[in-house]
């Protein structure tokens, strides 16, 4: 232990220096995460928008095909 202070001062700043390195890695990937969950979203909501779509039409279809059947329209 015959480190003084101007040695164990330059431990303490590089380890400063590795923990804020260390955290902006993980903002970025955090961003990164956002940004995939966002698109991921956006996706989901086109497909369950387009299957709505189908189903409205397949009842519609059904309904209007029933109707024709009965000899209604």
């Amino acid at each position: 232990m015959s480190e003084g202070w101007p040695e164990w001062r330059k431990h303490v700043l590089e380890e400063l220096k590795r923990q804020g390195t260390g955290q902006s890695e993980i903002k970025k990937e955090l961003v990164d995460l956002r940004v995939s969950i966002a698109n991921d979203i956006a996706t989901l909501k086109v497909k369950s928008g387009i299957w709505g779509v189908i189903g409205g039409a397949c009842i519609t279809g059904a309904a209007l095909l029933t109707l024709l059947l009965r000899g209604l329209l």
